[in-house]
Parts: C-alpha cells; structure tokens; sequence
C-alpha cells in the first residue's frame, strides 16, 4: 500500500531534506519514526528535497507499507509525538500504487520572507533581514522578467554538464505581510538548486539601487555563462505548497 504524507519543518535545525550517512536531516528523522510505528524499514520519496536551513509549510512525501493505517488519527498523532518539535504531520492519505511524490507534482509554490530596512527581532530565525529600503516598482519590475518559460542557467548551481535548464514560472508576486516584512512568492513547474535564491538576491540588490536591471537580463536567456554571485540565505525560504 501506498501512502502519501503531508508535513512542515523547521530546517533550521537540520542538515537539510535529503538523508545523508553523517548529518541529521529531515528524511532520516521521520523515516526512523516510521519504522519504530509500522515495524518495518521505510523510504519515503519527498516531491523534492530542500537545503539546509531551508523551510517547508507543505511538503509532501509517498513510502509504501506492508501494514494498513487504519487510524489514520492515531497514527498522526503518533508520528508527531514522535519527531516534535521541528517536524509537524498534518495529514496521511492511501493513494494509488503508480503515484510519486515528486514526479505526479504539477506545480510547486516557493515563498521567501524578507525583513527589510528596520530589523525586527522576532523575525530574526525565519526571514532574511536587508538592510536596506526598497523600491517595490523596481521589485515588481524585475520579479517580472522571470514570469513565464525562461532558460536559467546562471540562476542554479546546477552543475555545467547537465543541460536542462529550462523552467517556467506561471506566478512572480510580492506581498507586504507588515511593516518591513515582504513575502516574494514564486509558482513554477520545478525549481533547480539555489534558483530562488538567486533570483530573489538579484531582485532586491536592484530594488536597492545596488544592481543595473541589464545585469539580470543579460543571465536570463543565455548558454553564455554569467552565473550570478549573488544569493540570497536559506532561512527565509519555504516550500510553500506542491499542487497535483
């Protein structure tokens, strides 16, 4: 039987997603508590993995087990109890044998928290704090030139040799959460390593004066290679939500 898992975590505290032989990361920690529930060894396979530091409010991931969850409730309440406080399960559904956590997702929705200009102490663990002001028509201006189907190939550290590097963007915004608290939200197909990062550093390093427009635009669209040197830290990015 096939399951599919829902869940959120802090990454903070973890080596990130992807289970390695010397780190603590978010795969190892919930595939040892399903295996402590379900008695047998378990692998789950996550719609994509996150980096170190990196957050997730809706990341999904599929294991298959011999045993039956029949109390899906007391099964939740288990595996919480279990893996808290950084790891938390909202929800733990059957689905079709044929399913895949990562290669049935239409679409992924990344989130990434700025705390701008003026620091605010309580946003200090989960928002990248910039120091300076911005220009949100310069912002609004630049998010748009990733909008649509793009070759990023200086927006990942992805390696050289491998080259796909094509994605599409179907949603760039940005919203003003509250005072000097911005949230700049992507939706696309896929997303490579550090592409967020990159894009939203590029973003901001304009709103702020510090950057020439023309700078992004010659990286985007080209084999040439302009790889930026700009990118943004990890723990002010979240994986919002995976769509199917």
């Amino acid at each position: 039987m096939r399951y599919l898992l829902n869940f959120s975590y802090d990454g903070s505290s973890f080596n990130g997603y992807q289970s390695q032989t010397t780190h603590d990361t978010i795969q190892d920690k919930i595939q040892d508590a399903l295996k402590i529930l379900l008695k047998e060894k378990i692998i789950i396979y996550a719609s994509g993995r996150t980096d170190r530091g990196v957050h997730a409010y809706n990341q999904y991931a599929h294991f298959d087990s011999k045993n039956e969850i029949i109390d899906v409730g007391k099964f939740l309440y288990s595996l919480n109890a279990l893996v808290a406080p950084n790891i938390f399960f909202k929800s733990c559904r059957l689905v079709a044998d044929n399913f895949h956590a990562r290669f049935d997702a239409k679409s992924k929705t990344y989130v990434y928290l700025i705390n701008y200009e003026k620091y605010d102490v309580f946003a200090k663990n989960n928002a990248f704090f910039y120091h300076y002001s911005l220009d949100f028509i310069k912002l609004g201006e630049a998010l748009e030139l990733f909008k649509g189907k793009h070759n990023f190939k200086n927006f990942t550290a992805k390696e050289d040799d491998e080259n796909d590097y094509i994605r599409t963007i179907f949603r760039v915004e940005y919203k003003e959460i509250k005072d000097n608290l911005i949230a700049i939200i992507f939706e696309g197909e896929g997303f490579m390593r550090y592409m967020v990062r990159m894009m939203v550093m590029n973003v901001l390093e304009f709103a702020s004066n510090r950057l020439d427009i023309s700078q992004i635009k010659r990286r985007l669209d080209t084999q040439e290679n302009l790889k930026t040197n700009y990118k943004a830290p990890s723990l002010g990015l979240y994986l919002y939500d995976v769509q199917y």
